[in-house]
């Protein structure tokens, strides 16, 4: 697999009492504009296809996109719907795919650790 550069993990909430839900945030950190309709996020590394990005999805130059709890993980206990962990820590992978949802060999992603209550981890550029 390959790093996707033009579309970056920006923020995860793992933590939260409703009526705030859980959020996986991606930026678009390139200077064009790009299609992410149908690609996928998963918290597994080795088990990618677990939420399809919706058809439509096109981030505008330093655009952002955020999936909340309900989205990715709307039958809990039920695979392919995820949960992240604030007690244990997890990780969150982007994958690139085509039309029909192939992988297309690009992929980013995150690990973190245990989170306090309503605090997100954000990407931080050195």
């Amino acid at each position: 697999m390959r790093a996707i550069t033009e579309v970056v993990i920006s923020e995860v909430l793992t933590h939260t009492d409703l009526p705030l839900e859980d959020a996986i945030e991606l930026q678009n950190v390139s200077h064009g504009a790009v299609d992410i309709s149908g690609w996928w996020i998963s918290d597994g590394q080795n088990d990618p296809k677990k939420f399809r990005i919706p058809q439509g999805t096109v981030l505008q130059p330093g655009g952002f996109v955020v999936f909340y709890e309900n989205q990715f993980n709307p039958l809990p206990d039920v695979y392919p719907s995820f949960s992240l962990s604030s007690v244990n820590g997890d990780e969150v992978f982007l994958f690139t795919a085509n039309a029909a949802g192939d992988l297309t060999g690009y992929r980013t992603g995150v690990r973190f650790g245990a989170a306090a209550n309503g605090v997100s981890f954000g990407r931080y550029e050195t």
